[in-house]
């Protein structure tokens, strides 16, 4: 995932709608310490009709916020926007701003999965990318090899789809868990092909060195404890840096974990009817695939469980 790089945010809540909703709302909110702002005008909206709330609070609030209008959001009776504020002065507070959770929203973490994750021509063209690179890397000196592996792994957007499903599966949102789901076999599959095209291709001009049997592919494809442990580590690192505003980081999972490497490396041995080398990169695929769903799962289910203790909103 490719985010903004940020140590702490905080939330700012935009509510349109219903005045006498919006009243309440304000009346509830307004003893908490973590509520650094409230502001409410009552006949400003112009669509939905009504009032306008605005409330800046701390992170560390910003479930209780949804919480408190869950009911009225379901209902249509307002319309809530929520945006980001990266700094607040506020001198009263400031062991509190200073203290701030570092926790994405779950609808933020859904809206930011969808987004990296979804069937796009963009996302199609960035995983055939990957797939590429990752084909030609195989015949080049061994230097040149590495960094267009690393490269290619962090260009693939390889991380999200997969995640998604983790996500939705904790929160029991089976659409998520399709939607994803769909969105990482497409994607995957469009690596594969073109990395098979790829490869085929060079195979045919002289230029695939070693082929299938370069030892860089050997090693890249071995499983063991050692692969094991790096394995679960970085997916469990790339859980954590999803629902901890340091998204941005994914990218250092992403090169630990071999997902675009192993999915190339299959589609270059089914394109050439290299089978033992095609198993050996399904074998990995499927173990890292299955790192990162289990770790994310393990992940989001313990900030359920800790920090937000609430369904996110439709």
């Amino acid at each position: 995932m490719r985010g903004k790089l940020v140590d702490e945010m905080h939330r700012k809540f935009v509510i349109s709608g219903d005045p006498g909703v919006l009243r309440r709302l304000a009346s509830e909110l307004e003893p908490m310490a973590a509520i650094v702002r409230i502001s409410l005008d009552e006949s400003v909206s112009l669509k939905p009709r009504g009032g306008v709330l605005d409330v800046q609070a701390l992170n560390r609030s910003s479930d209780e916020v949804l919480r408190q209008i869950r009911r009225d959001i379901e209902q249509g009776k307002v319309v809530v926007e929520i945006s980001e504020s990266t700094s607040i002065i506020d001198v009263s507070r400031q062991d509190l701003i200073d203290h701030d959770y570092d926790e994405m929203l779950w609808e933020e973490m859904e809206q930011n999965l969808r987004n990296q994750a979804r069937i796009s021509g963009n996302s199609l063209v960035l995983m055939a990318l990957g797939g590429i690179i990752t084909a030609a890397a195989i015949g080049t000196p061994p230097a040149l090899q590495v960094i267009a592996i690393v490269a290619a792994s962090i260009i693939a957007p390889g991380f999200d789809g997969i995640a998604g499903v983790s996500l939705g599966l904790v929160l029991r949102r089976w659409k998520v868990v399709g939607r994803a789901a769909v969105a990482a076999l497409t994607t995957y599959a469009i690596a594969i092909a073109a990395a098979g095209f790829t490869f085929v291709a060079l195979r045919a001009a002289g230029a695939t060195g070693k082929g299938l049997g370069d030892q860089t592919v050997i090693e890249l494809l071995a499983v063991g404890p050692p692969t094991f442990v790096i394995s679960a580590a970085s997916a469990i690192a790339g859980g954590l840096m999803i629902v901890s505003l340091r998204d941005i980081y994914v990218v250092g999972p992403l090169m630990a974990l071999v997902l675009i490497s192993s999915a190339s490396f299959f589609g270059c041995a089914v394109a050439t009817g290299s089978w033992s080398i095609a198993t050996q990169a399904l074998r990995r695929l499927a173990i890292d695939a299955g790192f990162v769903v289990a770790a994310s799962a393990l992940v989001f289910w313990f900030k359920q469980r800790t920090v937000h203790r609430r369904r996110p909103l439709d």
